[in-house]
């Protein structure tokens, strides 16, 4: 239930291609959106952590666009990302004779047989039934909503507090800011982002640093000559 649609950020829906190339774009625009958090604690390693576990929500993608009912109702799996959560539903409820339990200790019932060989074969799927496994050692069963019509599954962003307010989190318009920038001009320096967003230069850095490591954004040269490129 949401109590505030316009929370809502982007919902997309990628059609009119094949599923393996939309999974993977569905994969990448989550990437993207799933941010990563950094703080500093004192120590030589800092604390970082995403909004949602990497692991479990690119199996719980596999799983949607693998697991849809498309014969039935010809409509594609959903991915809608709000300020608060990112939703992912699949078409279709369970297969038929699966039960809820079932479901959740990850026994294999699937419903597109060769769409799961296809996806194994591209190493987009591994052992069968894993994925759930790899879910719940994550999360609990209460973010599964299962109907006769569909699956949901809602991850709500993991928030935690800054170490004695020495950092917040990574903005997402922050993050997308740079992206457009990033986009739009070949080449840029550090200067540029700490000017565009008005920004202290550590913190300018730490944004970069953060698009690096999820490999948005590229690193070249070092100390005044460093400058940043779009991957």
């Amino acid at each position: 239930h949401y109590t505030d649609f316009i929370d809502l950020i982007e919902s997309n829906e990628y059609g009119y291609c094949s599923l393996i190339k939309a999974i993977n774009r569905v994969l990448d625009k989550l990437d993207v959106y799933n941010t990563t958090h950094t703080r500093i604690t004192g120590k030589p390693r800092r604390d970082q952590w995403r909004d949602v576990d990497n692991n479990a929500l690119r199996e719980a993608v596999v799983n949607a666009v693998v697991h849809n009912d498309y014969a039935t109702n010809e409509v594609p799996p959903v991915f809608e990302i709000f300020s608060d959560r990112l939703v992912i539903t699949s078409m279709g409820g369970l297969p038929i004779s699966m039960t809820k339990d079932e479901f959740f200790k990850g026994i294999s019932k699937p419903r597109n047989k060769v769409l799961m060989r296809v996806f194994k074969d591209m190493d987009l799927v591994e052992q069968l039934g894993s994925g759930m496994d790899r879910i719940l050692s994550i999360y609990d069963r209460s973010i599964f909503e299962i109907s006769d019509n569909y699956v949901r599954v809602s991850f709500k962003y993991n928030v935690r507090a800054a170490i004695n307010g020495d950092k917040t989190a990574i903005k997402l318009d922050q993050k997308e800011a740079v992206i457009k920038y990033a986009e739009e001009n070949v080449e840029f320096k550090a200067k540029e982002i700490q000017v565009l967003l008005n920004l202290k230069p550590t913190r300018t850095r730490d944004i970069l640093a953060s698009l690096c490591e999820e490999n948005i954004l590229e690193k070249h040269g070092i100390k005044k000559g460093t400058y940043y490129t779009k991957k």
